[in-house]
């Protein structure tokens, strides 16, 4: 699913939360879930390692004061389709692990506040992963996005 075209920017980047609220995407960070790994097999604290290493690089990009949001990983012992990874894994005698292929980060913003009415906008990043690298976002992280408490995790500020 794509988020829908915010004329002003000529780009995909609006989106509608559940809530009725329309933010737009405004920036976008992509990489390889395993970028820099040179031999074995990805297992759950490798993983671990990866969400921290991905939420540590997504608070960089947001407000000061603000936390990122994740989106929690599929986790799955197949590489690209189930079963592609049996034999390795019998061979390595421990429990492989993967995440999907792409780490995606997205800054969101809207033109109001969260909370403050004071403020001028409010802000979110969120990171999630997908088996590839966007447009399109997966359907699955699009509508765990539109279901993200604005309120709640937004943060608001000023120009």
């Amino acid at each position: 699913m794509n988020p829908e075209n915010r004329t002003a920017y000529r780009l995909p980047c609006k989106l509608t939360l559940d809530s009725g609220r329309s933010v737009t995407m405004v920036a976008m960070h992509q990489e390889m879930t395993y970028r820099g790994l040179v031999e074995g097999i990805p297992r759950r604290e490798l993983n671990d390692d990866c969400i921290r290493d991905a939420i540590q690089h997504a608070r960089r990009l947001c407000l000061p004061g603000a936390s990122p949001v994740l989106i929690p990983p599929a986790r799955r012992d197949y590489h690209r389709r189930p079963g592609d990874m049996d034999e390795r894994h019998a061979a390595a005698g421990e429990p492989v692990e993967f995440l999907p292929s792409i780490t995606c980060t997205g800054v969101f913003d809207d033109a109001l506040p969260a909370q403050d009415g004071n403020k001028d906008y409010s802000e979110l990043t969120v990171v999630w992963y997908q088996d590839r690298y966007a447009f399109p976002i997966s359907k699955t992280v699009v509508s765990q996005i539109r279901a993200l408490d604005w309120k709640k995790l937004a943060t608001d500020a000023d120009y």
